[in-house]
């Protein structure tokens, strides 16, 4: 067997193994996702068919533990709701939202910027992006806002639209160089796609192991992905 065979069999058994352990009742499913965004954020029933609440959410996913992104949330979400109807199109020049950071704040005014010149809702946005693959929508906002690090957008993509992404932040990041994978979004896609292993159900996968499991040593001996984790070899050697 090839270097490249062993790696790209690897993909397959990490995500294996990942179903039995983690998926059996379909929680991190693409079928299930949606439900469990609106779970987590408490989006209310009538608020459900409009796309700017969840690219808000997006937004407010942040580099804290999940009980801060929550708050950050929906006190983002209140205000939108109250001041904005939901309406992108609507929040005037940089308002935060009560967003704390300015790159937040920066992004929501980039894209309400560039709907307001092109005449546009952002479902109409979404509608003119049908047909491209989940990279070729991530790319093009990007143009759009002239992003650096596309994270937002590409969970905004995984979720909502349902399109092949993988958006890679920390926790991503550190379990994928743990594991020896690429911490490449488009090779992560590309490799998964080749595999026939579902990138979006594996994307939200390790995210949530490395969260549960990965934080300390202490949980190694008992980690079912060992076997392929450089670190966890070390920290048995």
């Amino acid at each position: 067997m090839t270097a490249e065979m062993r790696f790209f069999n690897r993909i397959a058994e990490i995500y294996d193994l990942l179903q039995k352990s983690l998926n059996a009742d379909g929680r991190f499913s693409d079928e299930n996702a949606m439900n469990e965004v609106n779970r987590w954020a408490e989006v209310e029933p009538r608020d459900q068919y409009t796309p700017d609440y969840y690219y808000l959410l997006n937004v407010c996913y942040g580099p804290w533990v999940e009980e801060r992104q929550k708050r950050v949330w929906l006190r983002a979400y209140k205000s939108f709701k109250q001041k904005y109807n939901g309406d992108l199109t609507l929040v005037p020049g940089e308002e935060n939202l009560t967003l704390p950071f300015r790159w937040q704040v920066q992004h929501i005014h980039k894209l309400t910027t560039f709907l307001k010149a092109k005449g546009l809702s952002f479902q109409q946005f979404l509608v003119s992006l049908k047909g491209r693959t989940g990279l070729q929508v991530r790319d093009e906002f990007r143009n759009v806002l002239n992003a650096v690090s596309t994270k937002v957008i590409s969970t905004f993509i995984r979720d909502y639209l349902n399109l092949d992404a993988f958006p890679i932040d920390s926790r991503v990041d550190r379990i994928l160089s743990y594991l020896g994978l690429p911490r490449d979004e488009d090779m992560m896609v590309s490799l998964c796609q080749s595999n026939k292993v579902n990138p979006k159900e594996l994307n939200r996968m390790l995210y949530h192991y490395y969260g549960k499991n990965c934080t300390s040593t202490e949980a190694c001996p008992h980690c079912i992905l060992l076997e392929h984790c450089y670190y966890g070899w070390l920290s048995r050697s």
